[in-house]
Protein backbone atom coordinates (compact mmCIF):
# COMPACT_ATOMS: atom_id res chain seq x y z
CA UNK A 1 0.00 0.00 0.00
CA UNK A 2 2.79 2.37 0.93
CA UNK A 3 4.63 1.50 -2.29
CA UNK A 4 1.57 2.40 -4.37
CA UNK A 5 1.36 5.78 -2.67
CA UNK A 6 5.03 6.46 -3.34
CA UNK A 7 4.56 5.49 -7.00
CA UNK A 8 1.65 7.87 -7.38
CA UNK A 9 3.64 10.70 -5.77
CA UNK A 10 6.58 9.97 -8.08
CA UNK A 11 4.35 10.14 -11.17
CA UNK A 12 2.85 13.44 -10.04
CA UNK A 13 6.33 14.83 -9.48
CA UNK A 14 7.45 13.82 -12.96
CA UNK A 15 4.41 15.47 -14.54
CA UNK A 16 5.15 18.65 -12.62
CA UNK A 17 8.75 18.62 -13.84
CA UNK A 18 7.61 18.08 -17.46
CA UNK A 19 5.10 20.92 -17.21
CA UNK A 20 7.68 23.30 -15.78
CA UNK A 21 10.16 22.29 -18.52
CA UNK A 22 7.63 22.95 -21.26
CA UNK A 23 6.76 26.28 -19.70
CA UNK A 24 10.45 27.25 -19.59
CA UNK A 25 10.88 26.25 -23.26
CA UNK A 26 7.91 28.40 -24.28
CA UNK A 27 9.32 31.36 -22.36
CA UNK A 28 12.70 30.92 -24.04
CA UNK A 29 11.05 30.76 -27.51
CA UNK A 30 9.00 33.90 -26.82
CA UNK A 31 12.11 35.76 -25.58
CA UNK A 32 14.07 34.68 -28.67
CA UNK A 33 11.27 35.84 -30.98
CA UNK A 34 10.97 39.19 -29.19
CA UNK A 35 14.73 39.69 -29.29
CA UNK A 36 14.87 38.84 -32.98
CA UNK A 37 12.05 41.24 -33.73
CA UNK A 38 13.55 44.04 -31.68
CA UNK A 39 17.01 43.50 -33.14
CA UNK A 40 15.96 45.21 -36.38
CA UNK A 41 18.54 45.74 -39.13
CA UNK A 42 22.30 45.99 -39.23
CA UNK A 43 24.58 48.01 -41.53
CA UNK A 44 21.99 48.66 -44.23
CA UNK A 45 23.05 50.18 -47.54
CA UNK A 46 21.18 53.17 -48.97
CA UNK A 47 19.44 50.82 -51.41
CA UNK A 48 18.34 48.51 -48.57
CA UNK A 49 17.09 51.48 -46.56
CA UNK A 50 14.83 52.76 -49.34
CA UNK A 51 13.57 49.23 -50.00
CA UNK A 52 12.63 48.91 -46.32
CA UNK A 53 10.87 52.28 -46.11
CA UNK A 54 7.09 52.67 -46.12
CA UNK A 55 7.08 54.97 -49.15
CA UNK A 56 4.22 57.24 -50.33
CA UNK A 57 2.27 56.18 -53.41
CA UNK A 58 3.77 59.07 -55.41
CA UNK A 59 7.22 57.45 -55.13
CA UNK A 60 8.31 56.35 -58.64
CA UNK A 61 11.70 54.67 -58.33
CA UNK A 62 15.38 55.15 -57.59
CA UNK A 63 18.87 54.81 -59.01
CA UNK A 64 21.98 53.60 -57.18
CA UNK A 65 24.89 56.02 -57.27
CA UNK A 66 28.57 55.36 -56.69
CA UNK A 67 29.53 58.86 -55.54
CA UNK A 68 28.14 62.18 -54.30
CA UNK A 69 30.83 64.58 -55.56
CA UNK A 70 31.90 65.41 -52.04
CA UNK A 71 35.15 65.58 -50.07
CA UNK A 72 33.44 63.31 -47.53
CA UNK A 73 33.29 59.76 -48.95
CA UNK A 74 30.06 57.77 -48.71
CA UNK A 75 29.50 54.02 -48.39
CA UNK A 76 26.36 53.97 -50.54
CA UNK A 77 24.01 56.43 -52.26
CA UNK A 78 20.59 56.30 -53.93
CA UNK A 79 18.61 59.07 -55.62
CA UNK A 80 14.86 58.73 -56.05
CA UNK A 81 11.95 60.17 -58.02
CA UNK A 82 8.50 61.34 -56.95
CA UNK A 83 5.61 62.22 -59.27
CA UNK A 84 5.07 65.47 -57.36
CA UNK A 85 8.51 66.78 -58.39
CA UNK A 86 9.19 67.53 -62.06
CA UNK A 87 12.55 66.13 -63.26
CA UNK A 88 15.06 68.90 -63.92
CA UNK A 89 17.00 69.36 -67.15
CA UNK A 90 20.14 67.99 -65.50
CA UNK A 91 18.79 65.28 -63.19
CA UNK A 92 15.91 62.82 -63.57
CA UNK A 93 16.03 61.37 -60.04
CA UNK A 94 15.82 64.70 -58.24
CA UNK A 95 13.18 64.26 -55.52
CA UNK A 96 15.69 63.21 -52.87
CA UNK A 97 18.84 61.33 -51.91
CA UNK A 98 19.75 58.82 -49.20
CA UNK A 99 23.43 58.58 -48.22
CA UNK A 100 25.09 56.14 -45.82
CA UNK A 101 28.50 57.12 -44.41
CA UNK A 102 31.21 55.13 -42.65
CA UNK A 103 30.58 56.89 -39.36
CA UNK A 104 28.17 59.19 -37.59
CA UNK A 105 30.87 61.87 -37.46
CA UNK A 106 31.14 61.93 -41.25
CA UNK A 107 27.34 62.00 -41.61
CA UNK A 108 27.21 65.00 -39.27
CA UNK A 109 30.00 66.71 -41.19
CA UNK A 110 28.19 66.12 -44.48
CA UNK A 111 25.00 67.65 -43.08
CA UNK A 112 26.94 70.71 -41.95
CA UNK A 113 28.61 70.93 -45.37
CA UNK A 114 25.26 70.73 -47.21
CA UNK A 115 23.84 73.47 -44.99
CA UNK A 116 26.94 75.60 -45.59
CA UNK A 117 26.59 75.15 -49.36
CA UNK A 118 22.96 76.32 -49.22
CA UNK A 119 23.90 79.39 -47.14
CA UNK A 120 26.82 80.25 -49.44
CA UNK A 121 24.59 79.77 -52.47
CA UNK A 122 21.92 82.08 -51.06
CA UNK A 123 24.51 84.74 -50.24
CA UNK A 124 26.34 84.62 -53.58
CA UNK A 125 23.51 83.87 -56.02
CA UNK A 126 20.65 86.23 -55.30
CA UNK A 127 17.28 86.68 -56.97
CA UNK A 128 18.10 90.37 -57.31
CA UNK A 129 21.12 89.62 -59.46
CA UNK A 130 20.00 86.57 -61.44
CA UNK A 131 16.18 86.47 -61.16
CA UNK A 132 13.79 84.31 -59.16
CA UNK A 133 13.31 81.48 -61.68
CA UNK A 134 17.01 80.92 -62.31
CA UNK A 135 17.88 80.94 -58.62
CA UNK A 136 15.10 78.46 -57.82
CA UNK A 137 16.24 76.13 -60.61
CA UNK A 138 19.78 75.74 -59.27
CA UNK A 139 19.19 76.14 -55.52
CA UNK A 140 20.74 73.22 -53.58
CA UNK A 141 18.60 70.79 -51.58
CA UNK A 142 17.52 72.66 -48.47
CA UNK A 143 15.83 70.01 -46.34
CA UNK A 144 18.23 67.62 -44.58
CA UNK A 145 17.47 64.77 -42.14
CA UNK A 146 20.36 63.25 -40.16
CA UNK A 147 19.95 59.97 -38.32
CA UNK A 148 22.96 57.96 -37.11
CA UNK A 149 25.30 57.33 -40.06
CA UNK A 150 22.66 58.19 -42.69
CA UNK A 151 21.41 61.38 -44.30
CA UNK A 152 18.16 62.06 -46.18
CA UNK A 153 18.12 65.02 -48.58
CA UNK A 154 14.77 66.25 -49.95
CA UNK A 155 13.91 68.61 -52.80
CA UNK A 156 12.82 72.04 -51.56
CA UNK A 157 9.64 71.82 -53.68
CA UNK A 158 8.09 69.25 -51.32
CA UNK A 159 5.47 70.67 -48.97
CA UNK A 160 5.97 70.35 -45.20
CA UNK A 161 3.49 67.43 -45.09
CA UNK A 162 5.20 65.65 -47.99
CA UNK A 163 8.64 66.09 -46.39
CA UNK A 164 7.29 64.63 -43.18
CA UNK A 165 6.08 61.52 -45.04
CA UNK A 166 9.59 60.74 -46.22
CA UNK A 167 11.18 61.78 -42.91
CA UNK A 168 8.97 59.45 -40.88
CA UNK A 169 9.53 56.54 -43.26
CA UNK A 170 13.31 57.15 -43.21
CA UNK A 171 13.57 57.45 -39.42
CA UNK A 172 11.41 54.37 -38.87
CA UNK A 173 14.01 52.26 -40.69
CA UNK A 174 17.12 53.96 -39.32
CA UNK A 175 15.87 53.81 -35.72
CA UNK A 176 15.79 50.01 -36.05
CA UNK A 177 19.21 49.83 -37.71
CA UNK A 178 22.59 49.39 -36.06
CA UNK A 179 25.55 50.80 -37.95
CA UNK A 180 29.12 49.72 -37.42
CA UNK A 181 31.33 52.77 -37.06
CA UNK A 182 34.12 52.23 -39.57
CA UNK A 183 37.25 54.32 -40.01
CA UNK A 184 35.94 57.35 -38.14
CA UNK A 185 38.25 60.31 -38.80
CA UNK A 186 40.63 61.52 -36.13
CA UNK A 187 40.43 65.11 -34.83
CA UNK A 188 43.29 66.19 -37.11
CA UNK A 189 41.60 64.51 -40.10
CA UNK A 190 38.38 66.30 -39.22
CA UNK A 191 40.16 69.66 -39.37
CA UNK A 192 41.66 68.75 -42.75
CA UNK A 193 38.22 67.75 -44.05
CA UNK A 194 36.72 71.03 -42.85
CA UNK A 195 39.37 73.00 -44.74
CA UNK A 196 38.72 70.94 -47.86
CA UNK A 197 35.00 71.52 -47.44
CA UNK A 198 35.46 75.30 -47.32
CA UNK A 199 37.61 75.21 -50.45
CA UNK A 200 35.12 72.87 -52.14
CA UNK A 201 32.23 75.22 -51.38
CA UNK A 202 34.10 78.22 -52.83
CA UNK A 203 34.96 76.20 -55.93
CA UNK A 204 31.38 75.02 -56.38
CA UNK A 205 29.90 78.50 -56.03
CA UNK A 206 32.42 79.93 -58.52
CA UNK A 207 31.57 77.19 -61.03
CA UNK A 208 27.83 77.75 -60.59
CA UNK A 209 28.13 81.51 -61.04
CA UNK A 210 30.27 81.14 -64.17
CA UNK A 211 27.85 78.60 -65.67
CA UNK A 212 24.91 80.78 -64.70
CA UNK A 213 26.36 83.90 -66.31
CA UNK A 214 27.23 81.96 -69.47
CA UNK A 215 23.71 80.55 -69.61
CA UNK A 216 22.13 83.95 -69.10
CA UNK A 217 24.33 85.47 -71.81
CA UNK A 218 23.20 82.73 -74.21
CA UNK A 219 19.60 83.45 -73.27
CA UNK A 220 20.16 87.17 -73.93
CA UNK A 221 21.44 86.34 -77.42
CA UNK A 222 18.41 84.12 -78.05
CA UNK A 223 16.03 86.89 -76.95
CA UNK A 224 17.77 89.45 -79.18
CA UNK A 225 17.53 87.04 -82.13
CA UNK A 226 13.84 86.43 -81.42
CA UNK A 227 13.24 90.20 -81.32
CA UNK A 228 14.95 90.61 -84.71
CA UNK A 229 12.64 87.93 -86.16
CA UNK A 230 9.42 89.34 -84.71
CA UNK A 231 10.50 92.78 -85.92
CA UNK A 232 10.06 91.40 -89.45
CA UNK A 233 7.14 89.02 -88.99
CA UNK A 234 5.10 91.30 -86.70
CA UNK A 235 3.51 88.16 -85.25
CA UNK A 236 1.56 88.95 -82.08
CA UNK A 237 1.94 85.43 -80.61
CA UNK A 238 5.72 85.54 -81.10
CA UNK A 239 5.81 88.96 -79.44
CA UNK A 240 3.84 87.69 -76.43
CA UNK A 241 6.13 84.64 -76.12
CA UNK A 242 9.17 86.93 -76.01
CA UNK A 243 7.55 89.21 -73.43
CA UNK A 244 6.71 86.17 -71.28
CA UNK A 245 10.28 84.84 -71.53
CA UNK A 246 11.69 88.20 -70.46
CA UNK A 247 9.23 88.40 -67.57
CA UNK A 248 9.98 84.87 -66.37
CA UNK A 249 13.72 84.52 -66.93
CA UNK A 250 15.19 88.01 -67.35
CA UNK A 251 14.01 89.60 -64.13
CA UNK A 252 17.39 89.93 -62.39
CA UNK A 253 19.84 92.83 -62.32
CA UNK A 254 22.04 90.87 -64.76
CA UNK A 255 19.54 91.80 -67.49
CA UNK A 256 18.73 95.34 -66.28
CA UNK A 257 20.34 97.30 -69.13
CA UNK A 258 19.45 94.74 -71.81
CA UNK A 259 15.87 94.50 -70.58
CA UNK A 260 15.45 98.28 -70.91
CA UNK A 261 16.58 98.14 -74.56
CA UNK A 262 14.42 95.09 -75.27
CA UNK A 263 11.32 96.74 -73.81
CA UNK A 264 11.80 99.81 -76.05
CA UNK A 265 12.20 97.56 -79.10
CA UNK A 266 9.13 95.53 -78.18
CA UNK A 267 7.03 98.64 -77.62
CA UNK A 268 7.91 99.70 -81.18
CA UNK A 269 7.06 96.21 -82.50
CA UNK A 270 3.77 96.18 -80.59
CA UNK A 271 2.84 99.62 -81.99
CA UNK A 272 3.57 98.43 -85.53
CA UNK A 273 1.54 95.26 -84.97
CA UNK A 274 -1.39 97.28 -83.66
CA UNK A 275 -1.14 99.70 -86.60
CA UNK A 276 -1.14 96.80 -89.04
CA UNK A 277 -4.08 95.23 -87.27
CA UNK A 278 -5.96 98.54 -87.48
CA UNK A 279 -5.23 98.74 -91.21
CA UNK A 280 -6.38 95.15 -91.73
CA UNK A 281 -9.55 95.86 -89.73
CA UNK A 282 -10.23 99.01 -91.76
CA UNK A 283 -9.63 97.17 -95.04
CA UNK A 284 -11.94 94.40 -93.92
CA UNK A 285 -14.57 96.93 -92.94
CA UNK A 286 -14.24 98.66 -96.31
CA UNK A 287 -14.47 95.29 -98.07
CA UNK A 288 -17.59 94.39 -96.13
CA UNK A 289 -19.11 97.79 -96.86
CA UNK A 290 -18.29 97.42 -100.56
CA UNK A 291 -19.76 93.95 -100.57
CA UNK A 292 -22.88 95.20 -98.84
CA UNK A 293 -23.17 98.06 -101.34
CA UNK A 294 -22.74 95.56 -104.15
CA UNK A 295 -25.46 93.31 -102.75
CA UNK A 296 -27.76 96.29 -102.34
CA UNK A 297 -26.96 97.44 -105.89
CA UNK A 298 -27.73 93.98 -107.22
CA UNK A 299 -30.96 93.87 -105.24
CA UNK A 300 -32.03 97.27 -106.62
CA UNK A 301 -31.15 96.57 -110.28
CA UNK A 302 -33.87 96.77 -112.87
CA UNK A 303 -34.41 93.91 -115.25
CA UNK A 304 -33.03 96.05 -118.09
CA UNK A 305 -29.84 96.80 -116.14
CA UNK A 306 -29.38 93.09 -115.35
CA UNK A 307 -29.77 92.17 -119.01
CA UNK A 308 -27.34 94.92 -120.04
CA UNK A 309 -24.71 93.54 -117.62
CA UNK A 310 -25.12 90.01 -118.99
CA UNK A 311 -24.83 91.27 -122.55
CA UNK A 312 -21.70 93.29 -121.70
CA UNK A 313 -20.08 90.24 -120.11
CA UNK A 314 -20.90 88.15 -123.19
CA UNK A 315 -19.29 90.72 -125.53
CA UNK A 316 -16.13 90.98 -123.37
CA UNK A 317 -15.68 87.21 -123.45
CA UNK A 318 -15.51 87.07 -127.26
CA UNK A 319 -14.35 90.54 -128.42
CA UNK A 320 -12.20 93.49 -127.34
CA UNK A 321 -13.76 96.81 -126.40
CA UNK A 322 -12.85 100.10 -124.80
CA UNK A 323 -15.04 101.45 -122.03
CA UNK A 324 -16.88 103.86 -124.37
CA UNK A 325 -16.87 101.34 -127.22
CA UNK A 326 -18.71 98.76 -125.13
CA UNK A 327 -21.31 101.37 -124.12
CA UNK A 328 -21.88 102.22 -127.79
CA UNK A 329 -22.23 98.51 -128.62
CA UNK A 330 -24.88 98.04 -125.94
CA UNK A 331 -26.73 101.14 -127.15
CA UNK A 332 -26.60 99.64 -130.65
CA UNK A 333 -28.24 96.53 -129.15
CA UNK A 334 -31.10 98.74 -127.98
CA UNK A 335 -30.16 99.45 -124.35
CA UNK A 336 -30.54 103.02 -123.14
CA UNK A 337 -27.41 105.05 -122.50
CA UNK A 338 -28.13 104.93 -118.76
CA UNK A 339 -28.50 101.12 -118.70
CA UNK A 340 -25.49 100.62 -120.98
CA UNK A 341 -23.32 102.91 -118.85
CA UNK A 342 -24.53 101.21 -115.66
CA UNK A 343 -23.69 97.80 -117.10
CA UNK A 344 -20.16 98.72 -118.22
CA UNK A 345 -19.45 100.39 -114.86
CA UNK A 346 -20.57 97.27 -112.97
CA UNK A 347 -18.49 94.61 -114.67
CA UNK A 348 -14.84 93.82 -113.97
CA UNK A 349 -12.63 94.57 -116.97
CA UNK A 350 -8.91 95.31 -117.37
CA UNK A 351 -9.14 98.10 -120.01
CA UNK A 352 -5.34 98.13 -120.47
CA UNK A 353 -5.48 94.44 -121.36
CA UNK A 354 -8.37 95.17 -123.74
CA UNK A 355 -6.27 97.87 -125.47
CA UNK A 356 -3.31 95.48 -125.80
CA UNK A 357 -5.48 92.72 -127.32
CA UNK A 358 -7.20 95.20 -129.66
CA UNK A 359 -3.82 96.50 -130.87
CA UNK A 360 -2.70 92.94 -131.65
CA UNK A 361 -5.95 92.33 -133.50
CA UNK A 362 -5.36 95.37 -135.73
CA UNK A 363 -1.76 94.35 -136.44
CA UNK A 364 -2.89 90.87 -137.44
CA UNK A 365 -4.87 92.28 -140.39
CA UNK A 366 -3.01 95.47 -141.36
CA UNK A 367 0.17 97.45 -140.78
CA UNK A 368 0.44 100.48 -138.48
CA UNK A 369 3.12 102.86 -137.34
CA UNK A 370 3.45 103.42 -133.62
CA UNK A 371 1.61 106.76 -133.69
CA UNK A 372 -0.94 105.39 -136.13
CA UNK A 373 -1.82 102.46 -133.91
CA UNK A 374 -2.11 104.76 -130.90
CA UNK A 375 -4.50 107.03 -132.86
CA UNK A 376 -6.52 104.00 -133.98
CA UNK A 377 -6.88 102.76 -130.43
CA UNK A 378 -7.89 106.22 -129.22
CA UNK A 379 -10.44 106.30 -132.02
CA UNK A 380 -11.84 103.03 -130.60
CA UNK A 381 -12.36 104.84 -127.30
CA UNK A 382 -9.24 103.86 -125.35
CA UNK A 383 -7.51 106.58 -123.33
CA UNK A 384 -4.08 107.91 -124.32
CA UNK A 385 -2.54 106.03 -121.38
CA UNK A 386 -4.23 102.74 -122.32
CA UNK A 387 -3.31 103.08 -125.99
CA UNK A 388 0.33 104.04 -125.30
CA UNK A 389 0.89 101.21 -122.82
CA UNK A 390 -0.65 98.72 -125.28
CA UNK A 391 1.68 99.81 -128.09
CA UNK A 392 4.66 99.65 -125.68
CA UNK A 393 3.78 96.08 -124.76
CA UNK A 394 3.40 95.16 -128.41
CA UNK A 395 6.87 96.58 -129.08
CA UNK A 396 6.20 99.28 -131.69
Amino acid sequence: MEENQNSIKEKKGNKKIIFISLLLIMVVVIVVVIMSLSAGYRDLTAQEIINAMDLPEQFIGYEVRTEINSVIPAKSVVRFRDSRIEPSRHMEYNAGTIIVFNSEIEAQMYKEMAESITRAHDEAITEYQFGRRRVEEIRPVNYIVLNKSSVLLLNYEFSARERQEYTDAFNAVIDRTTFTQENAPTPSEIEDIKREVEEDIERRIAIVIEALENGLQTMAEEIEYAISIVNETLDREELEDIELAISDFADGAFFAEMRSVWEEQLVDVRNRIEERERQVAEEEQERQQAEEARRQAIASRTLSQTNAIRSAQDYIRIMTFSHSGLIRQLEFEGFSNADATYAVNNITVDWYEQAYRSGNDYLSIMSFSRSGLIRQLEFEGFTRSQATQAVDRIGL
